[in-house]
């Protein structure tokens, strides 16, 4: 039994054995999933291309660990890790045991990577006056329980300490924001209002909060986040350069290149179904490295990973995973793309850094 008292044994979502797992595990569209036996104790694998795929994001736990330029301490240096890694554990729980735990790990460690580069992006933005610190660093209108990082620090002790039944807990109970279009669509907000001018910015976060939020999210993060981050950096923007300017649109525009190679083969949130047949697959698993190379001569980031850069021996048996399965080219890439997002949330924190003085 798992932390909600239902029954979540290896392979349950694959079955669908309740109605509350049918539920729980719905919406799963990945293509190729043929389950295989691993190892010399014949474990399933219900989608074996998919659960090996996840070494990717281990690959981005070893990128924090080599990057040279963080302006952030090594308290959020030290939760990247535990972040992209418990994502790895995660993501390869839910395709290699299609259980309720794995489910949760694969959806909520992206939600819980955002918020960390938001906080990241936000640290160090003065927030003086009327500005309220839980809606601009915690996205929330009241103080949250924990910080990014202390929540990270308690889900890394929640593997040492804890029944895996009991993992899906701390993400479901966590005191973190739980919608992801509203954090990405906060840390875009706060781009925006570091690039452009005051009056262009509110037209721009309008147009973009009101097309991909709904509702509550929509009216946090149009009438109560952008007034605050917009204020909060008004002195700041005006000492920040146009050289620095054009190199966070450089990085904006280069990890944006990643996601949306990402998202093409991600087979659930943008549906490209054309993309997914094998001939197409493969064109996209042979044109990765070139695409790779050209956002990352436009973003500067540096990239000191051969095997990501090359496309190669990035995780066991990709030479056929790769163009063989859809998500499995989503994972490689997604790793990429949402760690040059954190990279770019932390270059804006060195910026507002270097020009608040």
């Amino acid at each position: 039994m798992d932390s909600r008292g239902q029954p979540d044994h290896w392979g349950a979502c694959a079955i669908h054995d309740t109605a509350e797992v049918k539920q729980a595990c719905s919406g799963d569209p990945w293509l190729r999933k043929t389950p295989e036996l691993f190892g010399p104790e014949k474990i399933i694998m219900y989608n074996p291309c998919n659960y090996v795929s996840n070494v990717a994001y281990y690959h981005a736990t070893n990128r924090v660990c080599t990057y040279p330029d963080f302006a952030s301490g090594q308290d959020y240096q030290k939760a990247l890790k535990r972040s992209f890694a418990s994502l790895t554990v995660g993501s390869a729980m839910l395709h290699g045991s299609f259980t309720y735990v794995g489910k949760t790990f694969d959806r909520q460690m992206i939600k819980v990577i955002a918020y960390l580069a938001h906080q990241i992006s936000t640290q160090n933005i003065p927030c003086e006056g009327d500005c309220n610190p839980h809606v601009l660093k915690e996205l929330s209108t009241v103080k949250r329980n924990s910080t990014s990082i202390e929540f990270l620090d308690e889900l890394t002790k929640t593997f040492k300490d804890q029944p895996v039944p009991e993992w899906a807990d701390v993400l479901d109970h966590g005191d973190y924001p739980k919608s992801e279009f509203l954090i990405f669509a906060c840390i875009i907000v706060t781009i925006v209002h570091v690039l452009l001018p005051d009056f262009v910015a509110d037209k721009v976060t309008h147009a973009l909060t009101s097309a991909i939020l709904k509702d509550d999210d929509y009216d946090f993060a149009y009438n109560q986040y952008s007034p605050q981050v917009a204020a909060s950096l008004a002195d700041v923007k005006s000492r920040i350069p146009h050289e620095e300017l054009i190199m966070i649109v450089r990085r904006l525009a280069g990890m944006g290149m990643k996601i949306a190679y990402a998202f093409a083969f991600q087979e659930e949130m943008v549906k490209l179904p054309f993309l997914w047949k094998p001939v197409p697959n493969e064109i996209g698993a042979l044109l990765l490295p070139t695409w790779n190379k050209l956002a990352s001569d436009l973003s500067g980031v540096p990239q000191l990973d051969e095997y990501v850069n090359q496309s190669m021996d990035v995780y066991p048996g990709d030479s056929k995973c790769r163009g063989y399965s859809p998500h499995a080219l989503w994972h490689e890439e997604s790793a990429s793309g949402l760690l040059e997002l954190v990279l770019l949330a932390d270059y804006i924190n060195g910026v507002v850094i270097k020009y608040s003085q």
